[in-house]
């Protein structure tokens, strides 16, 4: 049974996440492996400081944090759609 996600439990995520990131950068050169390893570990870590963030402002507006979705983003293969494409972007 996973563990309840708490915001212990995310902190303790990103710490082991920003830990884990920061060994990848040994002082040597990164092969493929690490370099894709560094990317996930970094999607992983914007994951768990927005679901830490919604859980948050949820307890802030008296609700409760176990409501935060832990559904992220788009996929890799989806882009942002345009807000207006009839208006340039400056």
């Amino acid at each position: 049974m996973p563990e309840p996600t708490t915001d212990s439990t995310l902190l303790e995520r990103i710490g082991r996440l920003a830990e884990e990131g920061q060994g990848l950068y040994g002082g040597e050169p990164m092969d493929k492996r690490a370099e894709a390893r560094l990317e996930a570990i970094g999607d992983e870590l914007k994951q768990c400081w927005d679901l830490l963030r919604r859980r948050r402002a949820l307890r802030e507006f008296g609700r409760n944090p176990d409501e935060a979705s832990t559904v992220f983003g788009l996929a890799d293969d989806e882009t942002e759609p345009d807000p207006d494409p009839e208006v340039p972007i400056a």
